[in-house]
């Protein structure tokens, strides 16, 4: 049976959802997203089609309060391979209070998981949890996994660069993300060569790169003038 190829770049859009025939490949580019307030059995943001297919890449994406086993969800057995190395390839993303776990993947056909200046923060019990069997390759660094019972999970391991330390979100009671000035987050990323965050910010706007989906911007500089 021939393989029909779907590739996408969904820009500003609010949830994804698959479900085709086992013969279908999905690759999928989700750049500059927020995931919201979902439901699924599995992949409560992506992945929770009728079929649990990967590859994913994610670039600047928010992904908060939705409800799954995972908030993402990679598991791309049963599927050909599309054009990507890896089941989940996360950068500058920012998981955070998804109740029942942060993000997934299961090693299909030598894809692997990558995830590189990202947040992942108060999950519930698991943060990045890991599957690869005897191939595939994981490259997890310059992330801050943190507030899970099991930061990691699987055979997935902190890499380079990686923190588990309280992110400092701006106002996370009220869903802000942004980061807090005190952030440990805040010149500890790597350069991706990705120009903007989410809402459109450059990067970098400091002395370096900052950690997830938001670049946190300077405080303004001003002249204080005393009048007597």
């Amino acid at each position: 049976m021939a393989t029909r190829r779907l590739s996408g770049l969904l820009s500003g859009c609010a949830i994804l959802t698959v479900i085709a025939a086992s013969a279908d490949t999905f690759y999928f580019v989700l750049e500059a997203c927020q995931f919201a307030f979902n439901a699924a059995v599995n992949g409560g943001a992506i992945g929770g089609s009728l079929y649990h297919s990967g590859e994913y890449t994610l670039i600047n994406c928010l992904v908060y309060s939705n409800s799954a086993t995972y908030a993402v969800y990679a598991d791309p057995s049963g599927w050909e391979i599309a054009d990507t190395d890896y089941a989940i390839d996360m950068s500058y993303c920012t998981v955070v209070d998804n109740a029942s776990g942060g993000v997934y993947a299961r090693n299909f056909n030598g894809l692997g998981l990558r995830i590189r200046d990202s947040i992942i923060a108060n999950n519930g019990v698991t943060g990045i949890s890991w599957s690869p069997g005897s191939v595939g390759s994981g490259n997890l660094s310059f992330n801050d996994v943190y507030g899970h019972t099991a930061n990691y999970a699987g055979q997935a391991a902190a890499g380079t660069g990686c923190l588990t330390l309280n992110p400092r979100f701006l106002d996370a009671a009220q869903r802000d993300y942004r980061l807090a000035g005190h952030s440990p987050c805040i010149d500890t990323a790597t350069n991706l060569f990705i120009a903007f965050d989410l809402p459109g910010t450059n990067r970098p706007l400091r002395a370096g790169y900052d950690m997830g989906c938001y670049e946190m911007a300077p405080t303004p500089q001003g002249t204080v003038i005393l009048i007597r």
